[in-house]
């Protein structure tokens, strides 16, 4: 992601407020117009809690531009290091070393899909979601973004809890909705950070230190 990009720090506060709001309803239904983020300054390495990242969005209704799909740029790559932003994620989210088939295109590994508590070693079983899904994401900003803009977002790298492996079926059935109108089939969530709250980048961080939510 374009590290200058002020809107993708937008969309990761809603990540993370969406993260929140998954453990949170767990035991309280949520209800309610969409949560849209509010401009908030981040600086590399700050940490906040779970209160000051759900205290900087606001309730707001959706914008009603028509969405596509097709509005978002998937799967580019971005590094032109031959992998494409699936096989990056599929590599940094296997708990086991991958195996490779032609190119960079991974044809073996382990991924814990914390939706559901699935594991699969097959990578066919695994889509990569937007953790706040595409839908969402227009309807809370992204329809105001450039083609470029939303991009970047469709494809960032550097914040852990935008693109996540999951069961491909579960994650169909999720579809574009919000926590407001869809949760994982497990019934509890934790969040596991190497603070006491939550860290947020503006760049990349180091794999013992993204926020990271496991059953």
């Amino acid at each position: 992601m374009n590290k200058s990009n002020p809107n993708g720090l937008i969309l990761r506060a809603l990540s993370i407020g969406s993260a929140v709001a998954l453990v949170l309803s767990s035991i309280v239904a949520i209800a309610g117009p969409a949560v849209a983020a509010a401009p908030v300054a981040l600086s590399p390495g700050d940490v906040s809690t779970a209160a000051t990242v759900l205290g900087e969005l606001t309730v707001a209704a959706d914008l009603t531009a028509p969405y596509s799909r097709s509005e978002f740029e998937l799967w580019i790559d971005a590094d032109a290091n031959g992998c494409d932003t699936r096989q990056e994620v599929l590599v940094a989210e296997s708990v086991v070393p991958v195996t490779y088939g032609s190119g960079c295109t991974v044809t073996a590994g382990e991924w814990d899909s914390w939706y559901d508590g699935a594991v699969w070693t097959n990578p066919s079983d695994v889509d990569i979601d937007h953790f706040v899904p595409l839908g969402d994401a227009w309807r809370s900003g992204a329809a105001n973004w450039t083609a470029d803009e939303r991009k970047d977002y469709a494809n960032d790298l550097d914040f852990d809890l935008t693109l996540v492996a999951v069961t491909d079926n579960v994650n169909s059935s999720k579809g574009d909705r919000d926590p407001a109108h869809w949760l994982p089939p497990k019934p509890r969530f934790s969040v596991n950070t190497q603070s006491t709250g939550f860290r947020s980048s503006t760049g990349g961080t180091s794999p013992s230190t993204r926020p990271k939510m496991r059953p």
